[in-house]
């Protein structure tokens, strides 16, 4: 049975969302009692626990959805359901913009590497990329988006929705490359790998979906207890993080057995 190395404390509700920093320094989780939570992901806990402090914790007027980092981690950016997305400094915690455009919640927010850019998914249907205001929206789910991803090198958008869909787009025009099926329930969350050759999907049926970006071909599946609420790669998806609805965040390693991962 797979089993945490590290429990990573401080959240006194639900975990909906996560994001590791690019230089894999920083974990970082949006929760459900109000704040956004930052742990120092290289830490060690200490002898006889797994349990690992946060850095930071950065508070919100309602829970919030989801939280990512620029590549230097000078910058963390979230969504609440206030509807409002709030950039902030990574290093001191200090709240530095606020960000409206969204008509209802705001499930998904991302980063670019250069902390330039903004992509965020909503209730209202769109997927907006943003500066200071919105630079492109394309209607991309036929009904409320839940979660979005940015490929390392800036260059594709994933994103996964209510209509138990997940899509591959084009960071430039917001043009659709990929849709990605196989889900029986509403999807929750979406990842891509390091290398942008993988990506994950999960959410209300219980099962954790990867499919190659090259075709949409599906790679594995895993059967988790409970809802996926969270998910986050790593650089060749041999490491996944996902966070659930019984509240359990888990580490998981996928073997490479005969050429397919299981």
């Amino acid at each position: 049975d797979a089993r945490p190395e590290r429990t990573f404390s401080g959240s006194a509700a639900a975990v909906l969302g996560l994001a590791l920093s690019p230089d894999g320094k920083r974990l970082m989780a949006a929760c459900a009692d109000n704040a956004a939570r930052v742990w120092d992901f290289t830490a060690k806990p200490a002898a006889g626990t797994t349990d690992v402090a946060p850095l930071l914790t950065l508070a919100h007027p309602a829970a919030v959805r989801s939280v990512a980092a620029s590549q230097d981690g000078s910058r963390i950016v979230t969504a609440a359901d206030d509807g409002l997305i709030r950039l902030w400094d990574g290093v001191s915690g200090k709240e530095l913009e606020r960000l409206p455009g969204h008509a209802g919640l705001v499930h998904s927010v991302r980063l670019s590497s250069d902390g330039k850019t903004i992509l965020s998914g909503g209730a209202d249907k769109t997927v907006r990329r943003l500066t200071a205001s919105v630079t492109g929206a394309v209607q991309a789910h036929e009904g409320p988006i839940a979660d979005v991803a940015i490929s390392a090198d800036g260059q594709h958008l994933f994103t996964a929705g209510a209509d138990k869909f997940a899509y591959q787009w084009s960071a430039a025009d917001l043009k659709q490359v990929r849709k990605f099926e196989g889900a029986t329930a509403p999807l929750k969350a979406i990842a891509v790998s390091g290398d942008g050759k993988t990506v994950a999907a999960g959410g209300d049926d219980l099962q954790l979906r990867l499919w190659s970006t090259a075709d949409g071909k599906p790679l594995a599946t895993l059967a988790l207890p409970a809802a996926i609420t969270s998910l986050k790669l790593g650089k060749d998806s041999s490491k996944i993080l996902v966070g659930a609805a019984d509240g359990v965040l888990r580490n998981y390693a996928l073997a490479t057995v005969a050429g397919k991962q299981q």
